[in-house]
């Protein structure tokens, strides 16, 4: 049976085209700087110049001729996503992560400062999923903005954590979409961190986060 084509299109952009889905935080590393001119100055062009800008990042990372053949993988519908639903997907899992935390908010002002830094349904999801993950013990958050930063790095460090236990020609590309952390530790483990992102991937969560 033939992938569905928003899929297949996915897999191609993975395999072929990492410039397409690279994170901002990592355009320093591969020579971005020119290909963001000529893409500025010459947007019909823009297909010519992700192919040489792609072709470049693969070779740094020694892929070129290692593209991704499994398409059985169990991490493909994870790694082929979007990097904006990767960004929804690590902000669901850090909100689960940090809902002990997150529930201490009780008063009026904080709710509705962090409603207003998270949105209401990341707090509806804190409060709900208990049954899923108990979550990391630690004091209330002094701010919202510290809530969402911290919520935000531990989301993206459970990606990491499923990163680390898959072939390296998945992991590498998926890694390209995420950005670069300034620490190698990890929040959870590969069995949390999978459960909770296949557990959100799910049509019940996808819309809880606004893109």
């Amino acid at each position: 049976m033939p992938l569905p084509s928003v899929v297949d299109r996915r897999l191609v952009m993975f395999n072929f085209l990492p410039s397409r889905t690279l994170h901002p935080t990592r355009y320093a590393h591969y020579q971005s700087e020119a290909f963001e001119r000529a893409l500025t100055a010459m947007p019909d062009r823009a297909g010519t110049w992700h192919r040489h800008w792609s072709r470049r990042i693969l070779q740094r990372e020694q892929l070129w001729d290692r593209p991704v053949t499994d398409l059985g993988d169990a991490h493909l519908d994870l790694a082929v996503l979007p990097r904006h639903a990767l960004s929804a997907l690590a902000r669901r899992i850090g909100a689960v992560l940090c809902a002990p935390r997150l529930r201490y908010a009780i008063s009026g002002a904080e709710v509705r400062a962090l409603q207003t830094e998270l949105g209401a349904n990341t707090l509806r999801l804190a409060r709900e999923c208990a049954g899923m993950y108990p979550g990391i013990p630690g004091d209330p958050f002094s701010h919202a903005s510290e809530a969402r930063e911290t919520i935000d790095d531990l989301g993206y460090g459970a990606l990491y954590a499923i990163s680390v236990a898959v072939p390296p020609e998945i992991a590498r590309r998926f890694m390209l979409k995420l950005p670069v952390r300034r620490t190698d530790s990890v929040p959870v483990q590969y069995e949390v961190a999978m459960s909770l992102a296949t557990a959100l991937m799910t049509d019940r969560y996808v819309d809880v986060i606004p893109d």
